[in-house]
């Protein structure tokens, strides 16, 4: 009896509720009904997924039909569609808030209109060739730091395995000058690691490398190599096993540089002998620092490539072979 008796209260209250917020007029005065009610296990779903009405107290509140209507509480449906109820027990009255969907509507086209942004962007993406950024590079690099000019820079190869080939102009001492300060102050590297980024952003899983030739007279500067996004430099040689070779090989790295214009080297693979032939001018302007340096790469050059000889060595003015302007030994 108890039971049917708390059924029978909750009935009338939730009709009293569903009727007070379905309806745009009020009861003039108070009225209490009996009615008969109906239970059939009545689900809920929403969007295919089973749901159970509750009170504010979590208690379970299950559907019942009158006079072949079917009644579901309030709050439990309106939660369920991420709506909130709140009843004020002085007035009776029941408020129901939720997203404004103006709002809600302003944010899908908003959302649509990026998404065919994104799609546009998507297929000019997949039309992007090695000309594209060719023409890109070029555009953004005209120049090295401290000024060395860039003649030109090709895109060769395919989508997966690019090779860049960036041409600069030196055409006298101070391109000479700048082109080596920029290289061994990290200038080159920085911009050749720019220029990389700029293709990977494009083609993010090609295998790139490359090389910096001078324009002026078809000298390989430097080539480069890409691992994991970071780049590596080594200076471009030849191998050199004899003098001859060891000869050839100084003239391509200092020629320009310090003024230097040509070298001759003699004595054996134990002793070197080396002329430093050079501009007159060129040198006599370099500062005791910079003549000692030119000095030392030279050394360092020879070095490299043996190891264990002793160097005796000249700067003569090629203008006039007879005159020595300095000397140097290790």
């Amino acid at each position: 009896m108890k039971n049917k008796k708390f059924r029978k209260i909750a009935i009338l209250v939730a009709v009293m509720m569903l009727v007070m917020s379905f309806s745009s007029t009020g009861f003039a005065s108070w009225l209490d009904q009996t009615i008969k009610a109906s239970y059939r296990n009545i689900s809920v779903y929403v969007n295919g997924t089973m749901k159970q009405a509750k009170t504010a107290t979590g208690a379970v509140v299950e559907p019942f039909i009158v006079d072949g209507t079917t009644y579901v509480p309030l709050r439990g449906i309106a939660e369920m569609l991420g709506y909130q109820v709140n009843f004020n027990p002085n007035t009776y009255r029941i408020d129901i808030t939720g997203v404004d969907i103006s709002a809600l509507t302003s944010q899908l086209i908003q959302k649509d209109a990026r998404i065919k942004e994104l799609e546009t962007l998507l297929a000019n993406k997949t039309t992007y060739s090695l000309t594209d950024m060719q023409e890109d590079l070029v555009d953004n690099y005209t120049r090295f730091t401290r000024s060395v000019p860039i003649d030109d820079i090709l895109v060769k190869g395919k989508t997966s395995d690019i090779e860049l080939r960036v041409y600069v102009y030196l055409e006298d001492q101070t391109d000479l000058d700048a082109w080596y300060d920029a290289y061994d102050d990290g200038d080159v590297k920085t911009t050749l690691q720019k220029m990389v980024d700029d293709v990977l952003d494009e083609f993010p899983d090609a295998k790139v490398s490359g090389y910096v030739q001078d324009d002026y007279d078809d000298t390989k500067l430097v080539s480069f190599t890409v691992n994991r996004g970071v780049i590596s430099l080594s200076k471009t040689s030849t191998t050199v096993s004899t003098l001859a070779d060891l000869e050839d090989a100084l003239y391509d790295e200092f020629k320009g540089s310090y003024g230097i214009e040509d070298f001759k080297i003699g004595g054996t693979k134990s002793v070197i002998e080396v002329d430093v032939l050079v501009d007159y001018d060129d040198w006599k302007a370099l500062s005791s620092t910079k003549k000692t340096e030119a000095k030392n790469k030279v050394m360092d050059f020879i070095e490299d490539s043996f190891p264990t000889a002793g160097i005796d060595g000249l700067v003569i003015s090629n203008d006039s072979y007879s005159e020595t302007l300095s000397s140097f030994s290790n």
